[in-house]
């Protein structure tokens, strides 16, 4: 077999849904930076269209998006679904994420698929389901798939959940740094509204009932503050009960998924992400670039952005009220709040392109293509 020349390889990038998770958010700017200088990546999604921000930026770049029938719960027919798209399209790279890999991983060996590469976006024993860990395992060990961390904390996660991963890479992800470096930050001390921010899917994980916990001892010291929470998820209306029953139903604003998230990081003064587990949070580094000042739970891969007092401020999820108390100091210190975010602002710049990111993924295919290539000793 002949290796594709870099310009020519074909690269299909398989997740389940393009909604507003983090790792939807890495593929579509993934596939939107490659489009700028390739037209051989793809996307292949799991369920039908939705209709979603993320699906209408990547049909605007003219990605190619091709989309299958999965139904709720696990679902076989995709093995031999995947397998006549894989026939169809024909890729040199195929490109999983999220539990697309259990379905991926034998339509790919039956259709010799060239190398085959898996993004590991959260700690490993979060990646899936229990009952399907053996099949990572066997198959990382076995060289059927590439697992690529997108952090130190993931990569760790890995080696203990799987054991001795030779081939594993670690590749950071990367944000379209001109979204957010081009939003503006001005000093200033006692602003009319302090707008708290999180962008988070609304599931246990993400802590938010933590999150109206903390407004509620806020509410004393801060009187003028909102928090806007975007994201849509399973927990939605649990949190809108609990709000009909405080009195913070006129601070605390549950915006559901937002197209432009930009718009909200320009308008905000401090982002919460008090998470209990967490990969590389693709809106804490978009957060970040924006040159917002974070508060941010030191779990997974967040301490290995943030340096604590240096371009944010780390907290264990534990404690509301110490929280609230650093919110309310960090809101009436205008220059703090510029100097950690321009701090944030410069961490992101200097390590979490998403230039960078494709170009580590684009070099890592040239170097499993050139190794599948090569005549056996």
């Amino acid at each position: 077999m002949n290796t594709p020349s870099p310009t020519h390889f074909k690269v299909l990038h398989v997740i389940p849904t393009l909604r507003t998770g983090g790792a939807e958010r890495l593929v579509a700017d993934l596939l939107s930076a490659a489009s700028t200088f390739s037209k051989n990546y793809a996307l292949l999604t799991l369920y039908q269209p939705e209709g979603t921000p993320l699906e209408a930026k990547l049909r605007e770049k003219g990605v190619p998006i091709y989309a299958l029938t999965k139904r709720p719960g696990l679902d076989l027919r995709l093995i031999p679904q995947i397998r006549r798209a894989l026939t169809h399209i024909n890729p040199n790279v195929l490109h999983t994420h999220l539990y697309a890999f259990r379905y991926c991983l034998l339509p790919a060996r039956l259709c010799r698929i060239s190398v085959h590469v898996h993004t590991l976006h959260t700690l490993a024993t979060h990646e899936d389901l229990r009952v399907f860990r053996n099949l990572y395992a066997f198959a990382f060990r076995h060289a059927l798939a590439h697992p690529v961390a997108v952090s130190p904390a993931v990569a760790r996660s890995a080696l203990a959940t799987y054991g001795s991963l030779p081939q594993l890479s670690q590749i950071p992800n990367g944000i379209a740094l001109d979204d957010y470096t081009s939003i503006t930050r001005t000093c200033s001390s006692r602003p009319s509204r302090i707008v708290l921010l999180n962008v988070a899917r609304l599931e246990p994980v993400k802590n938010h009932l933590f999150l109206l916990e903390i407004a509620k001892f806020l509410h004393p010291l801060l009187p003028s503050f909102e928090l806007w929470i975007a994201g849509d998820g399973p927990l939605r209306k649990s949190l809108e009960k609990v709000l009909r029953f405080t009195n913070l139903a006129n601070h605390i604003k549950l915006l559901g998924n937002v197209a432009d998230l930009r718009v909200l990081y320009a308008s905000a003064q401090i982002f919460l992400l008090p998470s209990l587990r967490e990969g590389l949070p693709m809106a804490l580094l978009e957060a970040m670039a924006a040159g917002l000042p974070v508060i941010a739970s030191p779990v997974g891969g967040v301490p290995d952005v943030i340096s604590h007092g240096k371009n944010g401020i780390l907290l264990q999820p534990e404690d509301p009220a110490s929280w609230a108390r650093t919110v309310y100091h960090l809101a009436l210190d205008g220059d703090r709040r510029l100097s950690l975010g321009l701090a944030a602002r410069e961490t992101v710049v200097q390590r979490f392109n998403i230039q960078h990111t494709l170009q580590q993924y684009h070099a890592l295919y040239i170097r499993l293509l050139e190794a599948v290539s090569r005549p056996s000793a």
